[in-house]
Order: C-alpha cells, then sequence, then structure tokens
C-alpha cells in the first residue's frame, strides 16, 4: 500500500491492536491500521476518523468509507485471512473430521452473524487434497 500511495509508513510495534487505537486517540501516532472489532467502536463513537479500508470491498460495519482501491483509483491486494492448520503428519481421518467439525460449525447462521459483527467475511476453506503436504 505504501508504493501504491507513494508515501511511507512506520511499522510502530505495540502490544495489542488495542493499545495503538489508544495511542492513536491520545495523539501519540498519527494514525493506526487495525481490525475492524477494534477500530468501529471508536469510528462509530466519533473518536476516530476512518479514512479507508484495505479489503477488496467496503466494510458492511463503516458503509461510508471507501476502500483504498477506491481511494488511489486501482485496485489494491489487502486482505488478510486466518486458517486452521495442523502440524504435517497429521493423519487424515483426523483431518477429516476437523474439516467436518469446523465446516459445519462455520456453516450455523448463528456463528455466521457473530463473524459478520467483527468485520471478519467467512470463506470456504481448502481440503487437504489441494493443501500443501
Amino acid at each position: 500500500m505504501q508504493s501504491e500511495a507513494g508515501i511511507r509508513f512506520d511499522s510502530i510495534p505495540f502490544k495489542s491492536g488495542t493499545d495503538a487505537v489508544a495511542a492513536c486517540r491520545a495523539g501519540d501516532i498519527p494514525l493506526v491500521m487495525e481490525a475492524p472489532p477494534v477500530v468501529v467502536p471508536h469510528v462509530t463513537a466519533g473518536k476516530l476518523k476512518a479514512l479507508a479500508v484495505s479489503g477488496s470491498v467496503r466494510e458492511p460495519l463503516l458503509p461510508d468509507v471507501p476502500t483504498v482501491g477506491e481511494v488511489l483509483g486501482h485496485s489494491v491486494a489487502g486482505e488478510t485471512w486466518f486458517g486452521l492448520v495442523v502440524p504435517r503428519g497429521v493423519g487424515a481421518e483426523i483431518v477429516a473430521r476437523l474439516q467436518g467439525a469446523a465446516a459445519a460449525a462455520l456453516g450455523r447462521p448463528d456463528l455466521r452473524k457473530i463473524y459478520n459483527g467483527f468485520g471478519w467475511r467467512l470463506i470456504d476453506g481448502s481440503s487437504r487434497a489441494n493443501s500443501r503436504r
């Protein structure tokens, strides 16, 4: 994103996203890039101003905030994913059970609603057949 926008950001490590947001609110740092669950409450309360979201689509929790791609006038990759992983060598039967349980849980409308409330969009995962062994 830095090269696309032609600006430079310094990365400042914090113990948590909450600490980074607190530093931004206090004026100790000029901006913060953090996950929706951490920043949305501060934006909706008027304590922070959202400039852009890094995803390929607008954040439903902040529908009036443009994507970075909209601001720059062209697409910019900026998605993050979380995966369920196991150590190499775990048996196929165990992997299949874990995949089935995860798929069943992630298919539940109540769980999907909770994740959507965090600003997370659930996608279908991969199978062991197309994953690295």
